[in-house]
């Protein structure tokens, strides 16, 4: 054999070797399988969410810097949330596995680990089969009292419907520490139309009908009244809703006609129900009268930079990754009132006007086509997320930065 002929023996022979290191160390196996950890190929099984959340796993701890923005990433690069990767448990990024494998006692922790999802998973099949009274949905209690609704015309982004005037509520009532979370929803719902999926995300993608029947079936469940009646349900996928399922596998409530419970106000009702926009606001200020409850709004704050007062209070454009945010992680204002600026926007009960004055206990026109959202969102600049601003959409609307929270008039 030739020197020639030799060499291209030698260079095929170490093209092999290293492809078959490169496939046997550093590829990870995805696949749309969930099974659990004793499969017969000795692969490990992962959530996007448990693989960002493994405490061995670097790359959403340091790439990232948050579990969410780390399931966000990958969510959206493999369009499913199952990783399968291979005995290794440090990845460098998600298409190449580094590092040793993992020990007995890592093993062990996975097994745990999916013990306790799949404990978990009866616990959310064992909710779903009862009447859900043990589900927490925490309030803050807010007195009532007059206050000044809407903002300044010399504050940074002050909308031509955003009129100061004088409020006053006269019903005490408490209202949902934080938006509404997935967890929740899911426990009362039965589904979860989340596109950032977490357990203590605020739910989102969620229409006005979907946050009313939320409140019927709350109520329900806890022994109270409902506040509202819906009838003449339309399912996102057009077929006909009914109560209780309320649109379950059909997508969620894309149009209902909705009538206070035997009530002529929703002051008046003892079931859980959604704030009205000026209860909203109210609780929202907590006594204040700045752009944000943390403070004024400052020039950085006029798009997505990133400035003091909103950044404590708030996940807006410039610190929420593309995403929405575990709730609760923010200050909460001078009332314990949590995330009401940023995250999602927040459904309220009244359809939209043009302030028209000084009011008491305002609950918005009795007909209309657009219902109010107020608060911002992950995805909003700081200008949106000033506690005055409003928005408005029909009450069919539903997208991945709109939520809700709940409120009860105080007996």
């Amino acid at each position: 054999m030739n020197l020639k002929s030799l060499f291209v023996v030698w260079f095929f022979l170490a093209l092999i070797l290293i492809c078959a290191i490169i496939n046997c160390t550093c590829t990870p196996n995805f696949s749309d399988s969930d099974e659990d950890d004793g499969d017969s190929d000795g692969v490990k099984h992962y959530t996007c969410f448990e693989y960002c959340t493994m405490d061995s796993n670097c790359y959403g701890t340091q790439n990232f810097g948050s579990t969410s923005a780390c399931v966000t990433e990958c969510e959206s690069n493999f369009q499913q949330e199952i990783i399968d990767c291979a005995e290794h448990n440090n990845c460098a990024d998600f298409t190449s596995c580094v590092g040793e494998e993992s020990n007995d006692d890592s093993d062990d922790d996975a097994d745990d680990d999916a013990d306790d999802d799949a404990d978990d998973d009866d616990v959310d099949d064992d909710s779903d089969d009862d009447t859900d009274d043990d589900i927490e949905i925490l309030v803050v209690p807010v007195t009532a009292d007059e206050f000044s609704m809407g903002s300044p015309e010399g504050e940074f982004g002050h909308e031509d419907d955003e009129t100061q005037h004088n409020v006053n509520l006269t019903h005490d009532f408490s209202i949902g520490e934080t938006e509404v979370t997935q967890a929740q929803f899911l426990a009362v719902m039965g589904y979860n139309p989340s596109g950032f999926t977490g357990d203590n995300r605020p739910v989102e993608q969620v229409s006005w009908f979907d946050a009313v029947a939320f409140t019927v079936l709350l109520s329900e469940s806890k022994t109270l009244t409902p506040c509202y009646s819906l009838s003449r349900m339309t399912c996102e996928d057009d077929t006909p809703g009914t109560a209780p399922e309320y649109c379950l596998e059909h997508g969620g409530i894309k149009e209902a006609d909705v009538a206070l419970n035997g009530v002529a106000s929703v002051y008046q009702c003892t079931g859980y129900r959604l704030p009205t926009e000026a209860e909203w606001e109210f609780a929202a200020r907590a006594g204040t009268m700045t752009a944000y409850y943390t403070g004024d709004s400052e020039q950085a704050h006029r798009f997505c930079e990133s400035g003091f007062h909103l950044a404590n209070a708030a996940w807006y454009c410039a610190n929420a990754n593309d995403a929405t945010n575990p709730t609760g992680d923010k200050a909460a204002n001078d009332w314990g009132l949590k995330d009401p600026l940023g995250n999602v926007w927040e459904w309220t009960w009244d359809y939209y006007e043009e302030y028209s004055g000084d009011a008491t206990n305002p609950e918005g026109p009795e007909t209309g086509d657009l219902r109010v959202f107020r608060g911002g969102s992950w995805y909003n600049d700081a200008e949106e997320c000033r506690v005055a601003a409003r928005q408005k959409q029909g009450p069919g609307y539903r997208w991945n930065d709109q939520g809700f929270r709940v409120a009860l008039t105080t007996p």
